[in-house]
């Protein structure tokens, strides 16, 4: 065994040391040409240095053969020139000097024709021109008739370029709205085999707003751009088959598509397979697979947080749990549900799942009511005159009742958003332990230089794994945007 070992390392070395001999014979051999200014010679060698192969990556030195072998006429390198000019590639980012450079290798060279139709289309960088755009556009896509292409292009043309030009027809930017050029450079684009368009196609079709609508060809586009991996093309035919009203409803298909999209992370996807799952359409119910599922749409999908805590809350195929259950609808109402907002609200009211709370039941009463649920007006009008009864709330939390302290850290308060977060990391007064927003709030207060909250966040952290910190970093986030 160690002998065979032993023949095994020396055979890999012998191969590695072959392999190394190889690229560097050919790195040699195209330098020497290079410097013989051999234009075809310079442009491989500035790939090489672009791409890092054979070489150690060097946009500055790519920039420099690329430049010598565009000054010889090289077309290839003259677009790459300009893509660096444009981009800023080792080399300060020159608009029009990209666009000189772009222009020079235009004739033959669909990837420059295209670039210069993006610029213009754009007006990002110089000012917009939707007909020079077009102009690009057509040359790209192999609508030129004054320009004959290298052989072999002409047939195919640059998809991106139809698909652009396509969208030009159908929105009348640059050009007269022609709904027939659209569909016909739009079609173009997806016989490319891209699923991307072939998806883009089938919507277009779909939604009728910029095109006819046509149920049967968008159908046919979603069917291409399934078979062809494109998760949002796989969740839109499944979602049509669950649905049944415009092709006989099959619950077996629906699983079968929802399933493969939600294999690709497709979060609205994992809701719906998890739903199937729990309702046992197209499938036998399988509470534990439906709960897979949704938690793993749960980070993105706040309806998949509301039916977990249903799940637990009303123990549908699993055994009943009020704890998960409130942490679930937590989760929901932190995201505006008002649902979630009006099941917690009753959890603490009824003492479900944690101790009796009328304070934070009255907070997400009230949260829920603001977004016009009837139930939770009442329930609210209802617990305060129960309240009033009684002599009214004396739950204070350092100072501040719950709903002032919520109220407060939303509108940025510091010391507020420490108090909460505290309370989420130890799950007291009247909230549950959820590290995720306690990390949220901590770090909210700790950025406005509350050096209490900077001392605890490590603390939370410690507890947290990488995809809960994720998440927190995500809530953090999405609370500075509002």
């Amino acid at each position: 065994m160690i002998i065979r070992a032993l023949l095994i390392s020396l055979c890999a070395f012998f191969v590695n040391s072959s392999i190394a001999q190889s690229s560097n014979k050919i790195y040699i051999d195209t330098l020497y040409r290079a410097e013989q200014n051999d234009a075809d010679a310079q442009y491989n060698l500035g790939k090489m240095y672009e791409n890092g192969r054979y070489v150690d990556k060097d946009y500055q030195q790519a920039f420099q053969w690329y430049q010598k072998a565009a000054q010889f006429g090289n077309t290839s390198a003259q677009y790459r020139l300009g893509v660096f000019f444009l981009d800023g590639k080792g080399v300060d980012a020159d608009t029009d000097t990209a666009i000189e450079w772009l222009t020079l290798s235009a004739d033959d060279n669909q990837n420059a024709q295209y670039r210069l139709g993006e610029i213009y289309q754009e007006g990002e960088k110089v000012q917009q021109d939707l007909n020079l755009a077009v102009k690009w556009y057509k040359k790209a896509a192999g609508d030129d008739k004054e320009h004959q292409f290298m052989a072999g292009d002409a047939e195919e043309g640059h998809a991106d370029a139809q698909f652009k030009l396509g969208e030009m027809y159908a929105k009348g930017e640059g050009v007269a709205k022609d709904a027939e050029q659209a569909i016909k450079w739009l079609v173009k684009a997806a016989n490319s085999g891209d699923p991307d368009y072939q998806y883009e196609l089938a919507e277009f079709f779909a939604e009728g707003d910029i095109i006819e609508r046509n149920e049967a060809k968008a159908i046919h586009w979603y069917k291409i751009a399934a078979q062809n991996n494109n998760a949002d093309a796989q969740y839109k035919l499944a979602e049509i088959y669950e649905e049944g009203e415009i092709i006989t409803q099959n619950y077996e298909n629906a699983l079968y598509w929802y399933t493969k999209a939600a294999q690709q992370a497709h979060s609205e996807a994992q809701y719906r397979l998890g739903l199937l799952y729990a309702e046992g359409k197209g499938t036998t119910q399988n509470t534990q697979l439906a709960l897979k599922w949704l938690k793993k749409a749960a980070p993105k999908e706040r309806d998949a947080q509301y039916r977990i805590a249903v799940t637990y809350a009303e123990g549908l195929g699993i055994e009943e749990d009020d704890k998960i259950a409130l942490f679930w609808f937590h989760k929901a109402a932190e995201q505006n549900d008002r649902d979630a907002q009006y099941d917690l609200a009753k959890m603490y009211e009824n003492g479900e799942g944690t101790p009796v709370n009328l304070q934070a039941a009255l907070y997400w009463y009230q949260k829920s009511a603001d977004q016009d649920n009837n139930d939770a007006r009442e329930s609210l009008e209802e617990l305060q005159n129960k309240i009033a009864k009684q002599g009214g709330l004396p739950v204070k939390v350092n100072g501040m009742n719950l709903a002032k302290t919520r109220e407060l850290a939303e509108a940025g308060n510091a010391e507020a958003q420490y108090h909460l977060g505290v309370m989420y990391a130890n799950g007291e007064d009247g909230v549950p332990q959820v590290l995720i927003l306690a990390y949220k709030w901590l770090e909210l207060a700790a950025e406005q230089g509350h050096s209490e909250a900077n001392k605890d966040i490590v603390t939370v952290m410690k507890n947290m794994s990488n995809k809960d910190l994720v998440q927190a970093h995500r809530l953090v986030k999405e609370y500075k945007d509002k």
